[in-house]
């Protein structure tokens, strides 16, 4: 989640979860113990970004970026939807045929800058000698301010897919 804050000065971004009330990081530490929560500053946008690693639908809810003053709290509000991935059986891949997954990710500010493929807890990175090509591409919807970005893995000619587990 992007929270941007202009002049900043002395003051400190928190970030708390709106139900049930929790803070979650001050500045870059982080406060809540589930180190998942990591808050990311990017300078050159003045930017104090959530980072939420291994989601799970417990994660989902209101979430707060927050700069509190001696007059008052100035705070941005997000809520986090997780849906559920509903499998339906075991699908099978011949060897020589391609796999393709797709991943669509949206936010109503900023595009999302870090959209990775894991597998087991391990990232997976494209490969020629495994035959896996992933595709990262940026598509924007019509009539709406929401960015959605696009990431596709494929599994091509000769990979066989027990060699990573699928």
């Amino acid at each position: 989640m992007y929270c941007a804050v202009e002049n900043l000065g002395t003051k400190t971004v928190t970030w708390r979860r709106a139900n049930p009330s929790v803070i979650l990081t001050v500045g870059l530490y982080t406060y809540f113990g589930d180190s998942r929560f990591q808050t990311q500053n990017v300078l050159h946008k003045d930017q104090w970004n959530l980072h939420i690693r291994n989601v799970s639908l417990d994660d989902q809810g209101r979430y707060e970026c927050q700069v509190s003053t001696k007059a008052r709290d100035i705070r941005r509000s997000f809520y986090l939807n997780v849906k559920a991935i509903h499998i339906s059986g075991t699908t099978y891949v011949e060897k020589n045929q391609r796999l393709v997954l797709r991943c669509n990710a949206s936010s109503d500010s900023y595009p999302q800058d870090d959209l990775d493929w894991f597998m087991n807890g391990h990232k997976v990175e494209s490969s020629d000698t495994e035959g896996i090509t992933i595709t990262k591409s940026v598509a924007y919807r019509t009539g709406k301010d929401n960015v959605k970005r696009v990431i596709e893995i494929f599994l091509e000619n000769g990979m066989d897919p027990s060699n990573i587990g699928l």
